[in-house]
């Protein structure tokens, strides 16, 4: 069985990119050495001017590693230049990796808060369809898991949606943007956009569709489906 890679840091990750020197990095292959700096600009075959150097490597150490014994002379200054080489670009690939793991984790989020969503719009048709037909049972079922979906499509798009400020504190308070974002999966929509387009029920109408305190008339099963009030800008199922 294949081990699962370790999960990425991406925080950590970035923060060695933010602590290292600033970009572009250049590297000038030598006859024996090569070198990596920062800005740096060949000036004639040998020299070259640089704003830091990074790191120098040299052909020799190439030679202290047993594996290399067997290999001819030329292996040496290729390989000296092909680590220099990927040291100099990693300054911008690590960067660019990290930006593209968050856009596919932020994309990968955002389709699985929109397919649950989805199942629960499904599952709220079925138990309008069962409690229309008195199957006050089943359109019970069909609501409970409807509530289901929807809370967990609401801890997805929780996850995915960076704070208004500085990370929140596991375990403090959430950030303005996270105690929107709870509200609003609550239901309580006094803190969101002035865009928001979710619908606002009434204290009554709050609560499952099967309310046998509100119902206007009883089911075959029991009480049957809660039709919203007037006032209240829940549509009819």
């Amino acid at each position: 069985m294949t081990d699962q890679p370790a999960s990425l840091d991406l925080d950590d990750i970035e923060a060695r990119v933010n602590a290292a020197t600033d970009g572009p990095w250049g590297f000038y292959d030598g006859e024996t050495y090569a070198d990596v700096a920062a800005d740096m600009q060949v000036t004639s075959p040998g020299s070259y001017n640089y704003r830091e150097k990074i790191a120098r490597l040299e052909d020799e150490n190439y030679w202290d590693d047993g594996d290399h014994e067997d290999h001819d002379d030329s292996r040496a200054p290729e390989q000296m230049a092909a680590n220099a080489a990927f040291i100099a670009h990693a300054r911008e690939d690590v960067p660019a990796l990290i930006a593209e793991i968050r856009r596919l984790r932020d994309e990968l989020a955002d389709a699985r808060a929109q397919a649950l969503r989805d199942a629960a719009e499904i599952c709220d048709e079925a138990g309008a369809v069962y409690g229309s037909r008195g199957a006050n049972d089943a359109a019970g079922a069909a609501f409970a898991l409807m509530e289901r979906f929807q809370r967990k499509a609401n801890e997805a798009e929780y996850a995915a949606t960076p704070c208004s400020v500085a990370a929140c504190e596991p375990g403090g308070e959430p950030c303005s943007t996270h105690e929107r974002l709870m509200a609003h999966g609550e239901g309580d929509h006094e803190l969101c956009e002035p865009d928001c387009a979710a619908p606002i029920p009434c204290d009554r109408c709050k609560g499952t569709g099967v309310d046998p305190e509100h119902s206007a008339a009883d089911g075959i099963d029991g009480p049957a489906y809660l039709e919203p009030c007037s006032a209240c800008q829940l549509a009819a199922p």
